[in-house]
């Protein structure tokens, strides 16, 4: 199984199978949403703290930094978000992926190298690298201020002109897509977990999907999912990563805790 990691960060660890990105995000001159040149971009294996290490442009906000996205082989299912946040909660710098870098380390352990070959830190004064909690319900769709009430009042984003979804009405309607068609990429119509009568399901929405019974990382992932396609929507890009939704919607807490930026 093809699998999928981001990171907008100094330097990363990835997964052994990784390779080398064939599309990187936004940057602040070419203004293209996923495919820019591989500047400042390298795998480096076998150092000393991590086997790979994937290296690409740093910045501050989705306007002014380097998206790096990296594919993997992995037939584990073990999803993770790391950031790096200011003592404001906003997140800086993140690492989100389908599965731990290191499976042999276990979960628990950060990918983001924080300490730049200039002694120099990516943590802002006051803030901290975390693991995040997926947000539940509350946060995604229920509270007045939720991930999905922003997706419904956005417009549909200009990447979808030539595409299958450019006849779509309403951003509603095209997240319901985007995460079906996200679902079948995955082949989460048969994710571990689920009873065996429910195996050719393909969830509508991440509300649907949690009033099934399956395994923590199966919901994970497809928490993981639903997260890039909305953030697909509320920020114009096509790339598969949740980062600028993490960036500008979402604040984290020192605990790791996620909460709507209001």
């Amino acid at each position: 199984m093809i699998r999928q990691g981001s990171s907008n960060a100094y330097a990363w660890a990835v997964q052994p199978s990784a390779y080398l990105p064939s599309r990187q995000g936004k940057d602040n001159t070419t203004g293209r949403t996923d495919s820019v040149a591989e500047i400042g971009v390298d795998l480096i294996r076998n150092t000393n703290d991590f086997s790979h290490i994937m290296k690409g442009g740093m910045g501050t906000r989705w306007d002014h930094f380097s998206m790096v996205l990296w594919e993997y082989k992995s037939t584990f299912v073990s999803p993770e978000i790391w950031v790096v946040r200011n003592s404001g909660n906003e997140v800086t710098h993140a690492w989100e992926s389908e599965t731990i870098f290191d499976t042999i380390r276990g979960i628990g352990n950060n990918p983001l190298i924080t300490t730049m070959q200039t002694g120099n830190t990516i943590i802002p004064e006051g803030g901290s690298s975390v693991n995040v909690f997926f947000p539940g319900l509350d946060i995604l769709v229920s509270d007045a201020s939720s991930v999905s009430v922003a997706v419904t009042a956005a417009s549909i984003p200009s990447w979808t002109t030539g595409t299958v979804y450019a006849d779509t009405t309403g951003t509603e309607l095209l997240l319901k897509q985007l995460f079906r068609r996200a679902q079948i990429d995955h082949s989460i119509n048969f994710p571990l977990g689920i009873r065996s009568q429910q195996r050719s399901k393909i969830f509508d929405s991440i509300t649907d999907a949690m009033q099934f019974n399956m395994n923590v990382n199966s919901m994970l992932l497809l928490n993981l999912l639903w997260l890039r396609q909305a953030s697909k929507i509320l920020h114009n890009h096509t790339g598969e990563t949740c980062i600028p939704l993490l960036m500008n919607n979402l604040r984290v807490d020192s605990g790791g805790i996620v909460s709507y930026a209001t």
